[in-house]
């Protein structure tokens, strides 16, 4: 009875009592968890750590970076040779995978590595594909833009192309038109009438076919009409033959050359006429000789804006 006293008494002194022995024992087995948690990490650590420690075969990972290695470089080679802007970001694109590629070499070095650096070289090797991949893109974009510009440039150099043939086409029409035209100009003869001339006293003159009478040899001309000829003056140039067939040319004396079919010829004599596209009239050059004619058979030669007017052969006994 005096025990139950006591115990009621000590409890209304101190009512916390019972809450103080909860806590005490809650506080304890928190520390013996902390404690089972230490030394079960240390465990795995040193677990870990043997691990890390442990010596693997390097071979696979070489075998597998070699192959990749292979692979990024033979794809690589098929866009080489397009164009210089190709072949240089290829160049630096090698550069960037060879650097990452020594790197690993160098992690497997040895035929056996420890398991971190397998780990780290594995890692490695991920990236170096990751990259190579992202490489091969962007060379693969770089090859489908050279293309779209050859596509192009094809077009372009089509399209020029045509446009060539269309500008020679008119010029060739042209040419032809301005031969037409040049055709349709040339001035025709009627008729060409060689003479030689005799000259006697008060200059009177008298026809002749004796060489030993023969002092000049008069040529004359007679124009068609053409309305597509320009009027206006035209310089016509006369080239005699002897019979031997040599030009008589005799520079000071009325000779000299002219231009005909890309070349130059000689004239015996010269003459300027006003040409009015009127028909039936009647022109004339005339050439006196210094030295005695020859007998034999000549001819007369006319010329005017670069094509041949006509000839007559006449001859001195």
């Amino acid at each position: 009875m005096d025990y139950q006293n006591n115990m009621e008494q000590e409890e209304r002194r101190n009512p916390n009592r019972g809450l103080l022995l909860i806590l005490g024992l809650i506080l304890a087995l928190s520390v013996g968890f902390n404690i089972w948690q230490f030394v079960r990490g240390q465990n795995n650590a040193a677990k870990i750590e043997h691990i890390g420690n442990e010596l693997v075969d390097s071979e696979a990972l070489k075998k597998e970076l070699q192959e990749e290695v292979s692979k990024i470089s033979a794809q690589l080679q098929e866009y080489r040779g397009q164009n210089a802007q190709l072949d240089s970001a290829i160049a630096e694109k090698d550069r960037e995978l060879l650097d990452r590629r020594l790197q690993i070499e160098k992690l497997l070095k040895e035929n056996k590595i420890s398991y971190n650096r397998y780990l780290q070289a594995k890692d490695e090797i991920g990236k170096f594909k990751y990259f190579a991949d992202k490489y091969k893109a962007q060379v693969e974009g770089l090859m489908a833009e050279n293309n779209k510009l050859k596509g192009e440039n094809q077009n372009l150099s089509e399209a020029v192309n045509k446009n060539k043939r269309t500008i020679d086409d008119l010029k060739d029409a042209n040419a032809m038109l301005g031969n037409k035209v040049a055709l349709a100009e040339v001035l025709k003869t009627d008729q060409i009438e060689a003479t030689a001339i005799r000259l006697r006293g008060g200059n009177k003159e008298r026809e002749t076919t004796r060489a030993s009478q023969a002092e000049k040899i008069r040529v004359c001309f007679s124009l068609k009409a053409n309305d597509f000829a320009k009027a206006g003056d035209r310089q016509v140039y006369l080239k005699l033959t002897d019979p031997t067939g040599q030009p008589i040319f005799v520079e000071g004396n009325g000779g000299g050359t002219f231009e005909y079919q890309g070349g130059m010829q000689t004239y015996t004599s010269k003459g300027e006429f006003n040409y009015d596209n009127t028909a039936g009239k009647n022109y004339c050059i005339s050439y006196q000789h210094t030295v005695p004619w020859q007998p034999g058979d000549y001819k007369a030669e006319l010329y005017t804006d670069g094509y041949k007017l006509g000839e007559k052969s006449f001859k001195l006994n």
